[in-house]
């Protein structure tokens, strides 16, 4: 999962400076965990293939608010996120969540899609840009776990990072526990690198 405050390098502190964490529901995790920033350049991103023939994916709209934040809850409400996320616990605790951070100015929409497998949402990215048109924020990356490994992750990362391309930012940053190892090799085979680490 990626939040949005970013700690650690000029890189960072430009996010930072520019994103109101006020209402973000990302911005400040409880506990004590380590968050790696971790981003990528949007040069040499391409076009986006069609989703497999199994699934359908949609970008953003309000009616869809329910199978974003339904992704969230079965992908997380068992996971070690909530001691930092208590929200992700219950499902209305995962819709406030969904509700909060499309509300930002920053959300865009076109860069936020959800995969469906037999009209039930398996998977979802949620994104956000931070004005001066230099980086693209990946707030939430999630896949259910029984549908894992089936090319969904990889798919959603692309189709957010071809929109920010399009919309002419530079870079993509995501931001990702630090125990999380699965996440960050997946990251790194997507051409992420880590750029800076932060305690919460």
């Amino acid at each position: 999962m990626a939040k949005s405050r970013l700690e650690g390098s000029d890189l960072t502190n430009s996010v930072q400076s520019t994103i109101d964490i006020a209402v973000d529901p990302f911005a400040g995790p409880r506990g004590n965990a380590t968050w790696l920033t971790m981003h990528r350049k949007l040069a040499d991103v391409n076009p986006v293939h069609p989703v497999r023939e199994e699934f359908t994916e949609y970008p953003f709209n309000p009616a869809l608010i329910y199978s974003f934040s339904n992704v969230l809850w079965r992908s997380f409400f068992r996971s070690p996120e909530v001691e930092s996320y208590p929200q992700l616990r219950t499902q209305s605790g995962c819709r406030s969540m969904v509700d909060q951070l499309t509300d930002l100015r920053e959300f865009l929409p076109d860069a936020s899609w959800v995969v469906l497998s037999n009209a039930r949402p398996v998977g979802c990215v949620l994104s956000c840009a931070a004005p001066g048109g230099v980086f693209g924020e990946i707030k939430v990356l999630t896949v259910t776990p029984l549908h894992r490994r089936r090319g969904i992750g990889e798919h959603l990362i692309e189709r957010a990072m071809w929109n920010f391309h399009e919309r002419g930012l530079m870079h993509a940053v995501f931001k990702i526990n630090h125990s999380n190892r699965n996440a960050i090799r997946f990251l790194r085979s997507m051409g992420f690198q880590a750029n800076a680490a932060g305690h919460y």
